[in-house]
């Protein structure tokens, strides 16, 4: 897939790279998976609309899913559930630490305003809960009465199929 081979040189070169300040992502979130990179909205029909995990290396994502959420008249509701599988291949160590990334493919996420993504582990625990172009509350899946994290970029529909919003060199805020 074209765009996984490029998304694993941009993480190889940005990572790897010995005048790269290690972000505080790979220092200290060794052992959590979360949400990398967003697709939802380029000019024309939408295209390679994806969800992208990392995490440490050999985590099996087995019945682990991401649940997809939007504003609906009065609540944000569950609009679509993507079931995972797979097992977070070794794309990178660094010190003790290796990580793997997968891109879950899924036509029809939410351009937005008030859109978001909850990841569900296999114990069905909310893992990691964002959104974008405003949070938002959902009455109903596993995020239920959880308030969402905005990440606060957004894709505004002028891009191409092969842009993304992915988090920065620091983990903890998104850029485009």
């Amino acid at each position: 897939d074209k765009i996984k081979k490029q998304r694993i040189k941009e993480f190889s070169d940005k990572f790897l790279n010995p005048d790269f300040s290690l972000p505080v992502l790979l220092n200290t979130a060794q052992t959590q998976v979360i949400f990398s990179e967003i697709h939802y909205d380029n000019s024309g029909a939408d295209i390679n609309e994806r969800i992208e995990i990392l995490g440490p290396v050999g985590t099996d994502l087995t019945g682990w899913k991401i649940e997809l959420y939007f504003l609906g008249s009065t609540d944000a509701e569950l609009y679509a559930t993507i079931p995972l599988s797979g097992t977070l291949p070794d794309l990178c160590t660094i010190g003790a630490y290796s990580y793997g990334v997968i891109v879950f493919n899924h036509a029809g996420i939410n351009n937005g305003p008030y859109a978001g993504m909850a990841l569900i582990d296999n114990s069905n625990n909310v893992v990691e809960f964002l959104s974008y172009e405003g949070a938002i509350t959902p009455s109903n899946g596993y995020a239920a009465g959880m308030t969402s994290t905005n990440i606060t970029v957004v894709e505004d529909g002028t891009g191409t199929g092969d842009g993304s919003i992915f988090r920065n060199s620091t983990g903890n805020a998104w850029t485009t």
